[in-house]
């Protein structure tokens, strides 16, 4: 079973070096969806409005991923049915695919550019972070693949519903820490030094769009260091997740090479079985051949294949034939 464990974290490992927005921005008063005009810089509100707009697909991307998750553990559980949990699997597999097609790589326009830079934003870094999205979808994809086969085969493979347990439980896991590192990683890094009304802007307008990469009951940090160190408990755990799942893929693959060993043995056995039958049944004919001809020179030719079928049963088996 293969597994992308870490879903592009050596890519995503980039963002912890961004920089948050500049404070000191000349205010919009813009009025939002909210109805409430907030003193916030019109670079700030043009970043966080492109920033929730990206961060929203991966959001989206996020929530499918649950949903899929979800019901195969209610199939787990009993509370949901098979057919329901491949149906859910194979159209979030689709609907990634849909959305694979869609993307087009992305870069900041001038205007975006400029208020990136004005928030102290890397612009590299932060058309790196959009562009990402396709390498996480595709280890999502990957891994609803892998659970869509093992309940595909469970009826002939009696191990596939242990190995589909246990992979539903290690992604799981993943996709929790996944959540934390997301909103810690980007979110909160990127806006630690956020003014009190710029915060309260993110908290109303921006961070209740989103439903998977988000973090209940949430701690905002308006430290960099200390969202570092939050960010390096969630790499913690997925490099544990990571070894996991190393450690099951290689018993996976060590006892399918004891099997495919067994089965190879097994038909090294029938076939050395069919070959003895084969010299047994031809000895035979031989003797009563032998016993029969009086044709000197047939006689030495069958003599000759006699006793060399007689050797060759020997090598085989190991016994003297008297």
């Amino acid at each position: 079973m293969k597994k992308n464990t870490m879903r592009g974290t050596a890519a995503l490992l980039l963002l912890l070096f961004l920089a948050g927005c500049a404070a000191d921005q000349p205010a919009t008063g813009n009025q939002t969806e909210s109805g409430k005009r907030w003193n916030i810089s019109e670079d700030f509100e043009r970043v966080t409005q492109d920033f929730s707009r990206h961060y929203g697909s991966y959001d989206e991307d996020g929530f499918r991923y649950d949903q899929a998750l979800a019901a195969v553990g209610d199939y787990l559980e009993g509370t949901g049915d098979r057919q329901t949990a491949e149906t859910a699997l194979q159209d979030t597999i689709d609907a990634y695919q849909q959305s694979m097609d869609q993307i087009q790589p992305f870069s900041a326009d001038e205007a975006l550019t400029r208020s990136l830079q004005a928030c102290g934003i890397s612009v590299e870094e932060y058309e790196m972070f959009v562009n990402s999205r396709a390498q996480n979808i595709d280890s999502n994809q990957t891994s609803l693949i892998t659970l869509l086969y093992l309940i595909q085969i469970m009826d002939v493979d009696p191990e596939a519903s242990t190995d589909l347990a246990f992979l539903y439980e290690l992604d799981t896991a993943e996709q929790e820490c996944m959540r934390g590192y997301y909103y810690y990683g980007s979110l909160n890094y990127w806006f630690a030094g956020a003014r009190e009304e710029e915060l309260d802007y993110l908290q109303t307008e921006i961070i209740p769009n989103f439903r998977s990469y988000i973090i209940e009951n949430d701690l905002w940090y308006d430290d960099r260091e200390a969202v570092e160190d939050r960010v390096a408990d969630y790499l913690d755990q997925l490099l544990d997740i990571g070894l996991q799942m190393a450690q099951h893929v290689g018993q996976a693959q060590a006892d399918l090479y004891e099997m495919e060993q067994d089965y190879q043995q097994v038909l090294d056995d029938e076939a050395l079985l069919e070959r003895l039958l084969e010299i047994s049944q031809r000895l035979e004919e031989l003797s009563e051949e032998i016993a029969q001809t009086n044709d000197g020179e047939r006689l030495a030719e069958l003599e000759v294949e006699f006793y060399r079928l007689v050797a060759e049963y020997e090598a085989l088996t190991g016994e003297k034939i008297e």
